[in-house]
């Protein structure tokens, strides 16, 4: 049986759903343990060692640098190497930065062992990952990278029982555990395949009626060179900070903004939970509606939607303490805030694995990531800065929003670029 029968053999499961599987898997550990959890840390934290906002913000953005730094590598070790061997190195050393964390006492110890961390998942994270997921597929691309980044937002219910464990527990015996956690990972991992041709596979796209015409206008692989001389690239790659630089910089935040509105620490954890519950279906929709519909289209609602959220964050940050509208705007906020961040992050990865190919997809995605890391660089601590001196968060976030719709009208702007031979 030839591997296009294998593609086709309606009894037997395609390999790519199993990787998309453990993609999701992957990004779940990874969101849960660096990225959605840094806001819950950094509130325990400042509780534990009365240090400052800015203080415990400059770690995340200083592992921008990383970023900065180390993106456009990563992308190109990832196509030179492989996924899984990535994935590997960059789970054992984000276990090893979370051992670290768990011991921490001083300052420096909590920056020394967060920016192991985050080297870690610059590493073996999101890139790494979503190289991988790529590809394995032609047809349903957009819905095989949605359901893969599943992952990240089922990481944010587990901010809950984190939440929970840090009050019950402590932060040392709950961080060990995470730490054991990733570790028990790492042999999962070391079992996957970086890409169908190494099982005598093809990528997913099954035969239809439109199969030579997706084959034409999907299977373009570009280079690196190439892929930076068109116009489409630098739009995406600005376009895509537009949106993120909030998504990054709430993460550091939400939760110190959330108990200065007055909830508890478990009870902001709920709001988390609440976005992570309305990212999980939009995300899956912009998945389905990105293979059969123009995906900048889709992506346009998704931006001005982020934009809406942040506005209506906006109004409940500012509304008097005894306002009671005050604590709903949070939880409207998540749901808005959880359906335009699900649907946009697939589409625009989608759309430069439709544009760019496989080949280089890798390299192609850590440097377009190249504007969003130095964004993410200065946004945290900056943000941290205008809250210490105007004691709100309103500013920054009016910012953000303005970016958002900015975004929705660049994204419209973005054209599939032809591949000059």
């Amino acid at each position: 049986m030839n591997s296009s029968n294998l593609n086709q053999n309606p009894k037997k499961i395609y390999y790519g759903w199993k990787i998309v599987g453990f993609a999701s898997l992957a990004l779940t550990l990874i969101s849960a343990s660096s990225f959605q959890s840094i806001g819950t840390y950094i509130y325990v934290l400042e509780k534990k060692f009365g240090w400052s906002r800015t203080a415990l913000s400059a770690p995340f953005s200083l592992s921008r640098i990383q970023g900065a730094v180390f993106g456009p590598i990563e992308g190109w070790l990832i196509d030179k190497i492989g996924s899984r061997i990535m994935i590997l190195i960059g789970f054992t050393i984000v276990a090893i930065g979370i051992l670290a964390f768990s011991q921490i006492q001083t300052l420096w110890q909590f920056y020394a062992s967060y920016i192991i961390i985050t080297i870690g998942a610059g590493f073996g994270g999101w890139l790494a990952i979503m190289s991988l997921v790529n590809n394995w597929f032609i047809a349903k691309r957009t819905f095989a990278l949605a359901t893969s980044m599943t992952g990240v937002y089922v990481g944010g219910f587990l901010i809950y029982p984190l939440s929970w464990s840090l009050e019950k527990y402590g932060f040392e015996a709950t961080t060990l555990t995470v730490a054991i956690i990733i570790f028990c990972f790492i042999p999962i991992a070391s079992l996957v395949k970086n890409k169908p041709e190494d099982i005598n596979l093809t990528p997913y796209n099954p035969q239809n009626k439109n199969n030579n015409k997706l084959k034409e206008n999907e299977n373009q692989d570009f280079t690196v060179s190439q892929a930076l001389r068109t116009q489409t690239f630098w739009l995406l790659a600005f376009v895509h900070m537009f949106s993120t630089i909030s998504l990054v910089t709430l993460q550091v935040h939400l939760v110190p903004l959330l108990t200065d509105m007055g909830m508890t620490l478990t009870t902001s954890a709920l709001v988390i939970a609440t976005f992570t519950t309305t990212a999980i279906p939009a995300q899956l929709l912009a998945g389905y509606l990105g293979d059969k519909l123009p995906k900048p289209k889709v992506a346009m609602f998704f931006y001005v939607l982020q934009g809406i959220s942040l506005t209506i964050l906006i109004i409940g940050n500012s509304a008097p303490n005894d306002s009671s509208f005050k604590i709903p705007s949070a939880f409207l906020f998540a749901i808005f805030w959880g359906i335009a961040v699900g649907g946009r992050v697939p589409l625009l990865t989608a759309i430069r694995g439709e544009y760019f190919g496989r080949k280089a997809f890798g390299s192609i995605m850590g440097i377009s990531m190249l504007p969003n890391n130095l964004s993410m660089l200065v946004s945290p601590i900056l943000t941290a800065y205008i809250f210490e001196k105007t004691g709100t968060y309103n500013l920054p976030l009016i910012f953000f929003a303005i970016l958002a719709y900015i975004g929705a009208i660049g994204i419209l702007m973005v054209k599939k670029p032809e591949l000059k031979t």
